[in-house]
């Protein structure tokens, strides 16, 4: 992993394959927005803002089928390995990483990271499961002791197809699965 003031952090990892390089940046929509160029073993990869990586790599990749995945917060790109050896390292100027024994004991790098993504999360912008939760959690917390009690029973008899806030309704039977139009609700044997 290499970290530096103009270029975003990455990490890579590999199976018998592949190998995948994940780039550690914001702002990037789609795979429009970035571009993977390879030659003579030399990677690049370039987003608008400039060049996020570049690096000779310690072996050779089939350029050919490269996969390319962007998130708005990071960059993921697949190489397949032209040979199926191990890597010690990504790129040939590194030194294999020194393994750490025993655990980070340094409390106050905990509690500063800590401090970072919570901050970093209040930050973020609610879309998707995340925004979902959020929601969800926020609703929950302003209701009041029997519209909390009504949406679990209901959450959990119908298997979680149905949320009822109303304590008087759900408390005199059971609630019923009603899975979305469309779909068929199956119940899995233990």
């Amino acid at each position: 992993m290499t970290v530096s003031a103009s270029k975003p952090r990455h990490e890579w990892f590999q199976t018998n394959s592949t190998v995948t390089l994940t780039i550690f940046k914001r702002g990037l929509s789609s795979e429009s927005d970035v571009t993977a160029s390879y030659e003579d073993n030399f990677l690049t990869v370039s987003s608008p803002d400039g060049e996020i990586f570049a690096g000779q790599l310690a072996h050779p990749v089939d350029k050919a089928h490269f996969s390319l995945h962007v998130t708005p917060r990071k960059v993921e790109l697949q190489m397949p390995k032209l040979a199926g050896d191990h890597w010690d390292r990504l790129l040939q100027d590194e030194t294999a990483p020194k393994v750490r024994l025993g655990p980070i004991t340094d409390v106050a790098k905990w509690d500063k990271m800590e401090k970072e993504v919570l901050e970093e999360e209040k930050n973020e912008k609610d879309d998707g499961d995340t925004g979902m939760t959020k929601a969800m959690q926020a609703l929950y917390a302003s209701c009041d002791a029997d519209a909390q009690r009504a949406m679990m029973k209901s959450y959990v008899e119908s298997g979680g197809t149905v949320l009822n806030m109303n304590w008087e309704e759900v408390s005199k039977k059971k609630v019923e699965v009603s899975p979305p139009d469309g779909m068929e609700f199956k119940k899995y044997g233990r």
